[in-house]
């Protein structure tokens, strides 16, 4: 179960908070494909755009992704979900200090759009039992915040 693509996913993007917190920037080669991940709804000719503007102006995609007045010039199909999700990000790498990875990643699920796409899903069944299995060996490390 938890060698579903969208359980690998959500532990890509866990991967990612994690680096990023440890130290910032760190882990830019991953947000290429996370902005990918279907639960997020984000055009796929907006990643593209934004990875062209990205490269040509040597931005992080980190900023790049959080500036919403950088994304208006570019006739974007998704700029709420873009934006929306840059802000998720900084928040949970802010909060991977403050809270437990529990914790942490039940706010993941609801505010990434990962809990609804589940929900919506014609396995929603079997990806919500994935979901609590992840659940569970969170709840279960000795450690239980992300840097532990």
């Amino acid at each position: 179960m938890l060698d579903l693509p969208l359980i690998r996913n959500l532990v890509i993007l866990l991967q990612y908070i994690s680096e990023e917190a440890r130290k910032p920037y760190s882990a830019e080669h991953m947000l290429f494909e996370i902005l990918h991940y279907k639960f997020l709804d984000i055009d796929s000719r907006d990643i593209a755009v934004l990875a062209i503007h990205a490269d040509e102006r040597k931005m992080k995609w980190r900023e790049l992704i959080s500036n919403e007045l950088e994304m208006l010039q570019f006739n974007l199909r998704s700029p709420k979900n873009i934006s929306g999700f840059g802000k998720h990000v900084a928040e949970w790498i802010r909060e991977t200090r403050n809270l437990t990875l529990q914790i942490l990643l039940e706010k993941i699920l609801s505010e990434s759009g990962l809990l609804n796409y589940i929900l919506k899903h014609e396995d929603k069944v079997f990806l919500a039992a994935g979901r609590l299995r992840i659940l569970q060996l969170c709840k279960s490390r000795k450690h239980p915040h992300i840097h532990g």
